[in-house]
């Protein structure tokens, strides 16, 4: 659904969004007027042991910690492909991270 004003809504399309990921918890989504795309976070579960994301619920033994995603959009529809959120010390490190608060940082 979309709004200009939050008060009424239009439907966007007749189908869910494609994207991978687990929609069990806060996600966010908004425009970025840097990048010029919306950005969307949601959880996904990764393996750290493999350095990758697991799409669904086939784990495959692996021991996935639960981990964010990051996709883009240039209409709120058609979305990239997610990829794990990366840190400055390398890696998850086995810290599941349940919800996200990311908003954009002003400049």
């Amino acid at each position: 659904m979309a709004s200009a004003d939050g008060l009424r809504w239009t439907l966007m399309q007749d189908a869910p969004l494609d994207m991978p990921g687990q929609f069990d918890t806060v996600n966010t989504a908004f425009w970025d007027a840097l990048a010029g795309c919306y950005r969307c976070y949601t959880r996904c579960w990764f393996d750290p042991a493999r350095g990758r994301m697991i799409h669904g619920m086939e784990f495959d033994g692996a021991r996935a910690i639960r981990a964010i995603q990051h996709a883009t959009s240039p209409d709120f529809i058609h979305w990239s492909m997610p990829s794990p959120l990366q840190f400055a010390d390398g890696g998850q490190h086995g810290v599941h991270l349940y919800t996200n608060a990311i908003l954009p940082c002003p400049g």
